[in-house]
């Protein structure tokens, strides 16, 4: 005569818990995957205004132009006037023309160097946009691994209870 057990098991506690946290993490994780994806469409269409900016500035860009333009006709006004004066008043040496145009090659050089230094300085300021998308998008990909890790791991509310027999059986 000897007994037989079947059915055993082990009964779980917490497995109704552990499916709600899930639910409720499963809802987090997917505002965060929205806020990822809308962060990273704006941080495109940023990226090419941002270049654009950066561009404009760079050496040979499209900044100081008409600066420079503007410079180059005040000092070739200012030649004019000078040379006409120095012809009115007999003055016509080529010496003195020499001297005018030296003068005026000092000039121009000045205001290209002051539009250069303010292009310069425009330039470092036109990255200031893209550096914060960066810092943006940095603080959203450590929000995303808190995030990851706040995931509810099944032993934290799954636990086996203690271990039974639910039927016995007689064997003859």
């Amino acid at each position: 005569m000897g007994f037989n057990a079947y059915q055993y098991t082990a009964p779980q506690y917490g497995e109704k818990e552990y499916t709600q946290a899930l639910q409720q993490y499963n809802v987090l994780s997917e505002r965060y995957g929205g806020m990822i994806a809308e962060a990273m469409t704006g941080v495109k269409s940023g990226l090419g205004d941002a270049k654009a900016l950066t561009t404009s500035f760079a050496p040979g860009g499209s900044y100081g132009k008409g600066q420079k333009m503007t410079s180059r006709e005040l000092i070739q006004e200012g030649v004019a006037r000078d040379t006409a004066g120095a012809v009115a008043s007999g003055m016509s040496s080529t010496l003195s023309a020499r001297g005018i145009n030296v003068l005026a090659g000092r000039e121009i050089g000045k205001a290209y160097a002051n539009i250069e230094d303010e292009r310069a300085r425009l330039q470092l300021q036109s990255f200031t946009p893209y550096t914060q998308m960066l810092a943006s998008l940095s603080n959203l990909a450590s929000a995303g691994t808190n995030i990851m890790q706040a995931m509810p791991k099944r032993a934290q509310y799954v636990t086996q209870g203690p271990a039974s027999i639910t039927g016995v059986r007689k064997i003859y």
